[in-house]
């Protein structure tokens, strides 16, 4: 826990406690690896072409950290969950 605590810059107490959590660890790690994504945007792209350069920018990036993929499926599914459960919600 310690290496994973100063990989991450965090001090190892709160990587426990993350760790006793639901996934909490996993987010710590996860949101660490996102924070080094950088996306290159070029200006004289329309709207098209800049999706169409962010997908292989993101497939790149994934495919240099493995286990990237399974969080950002794990936090699609999370989010999928919260939209559904708000949009059912009575108004």
């Amino acid at each position: 826990m310690n290496a994973v605590a100063v990989r991450l810059a965090y001090r190892p107490r709160l990587c426990i406690d993350m760790s006793m959590g639901g996934g909490g660890l996993e987010r710590l790690v996860g949101e660490s690896i996102l924070a080094d994504l950088v996306l290159v945007d070029d200006p004289v792209h329309d709207t098209v072409q800049h999706l169409l350069s962010v997908g292989p920018q993101l497939q790149s990036f994934v495919l240099r950290h493995p286990g990237l993929a399974v969080y950002l499926g794990s936090q699609n599914k999370s989010f999928r969950n919260q939209y559904t459960s708000i949009n059912k919600a009575p108004h």
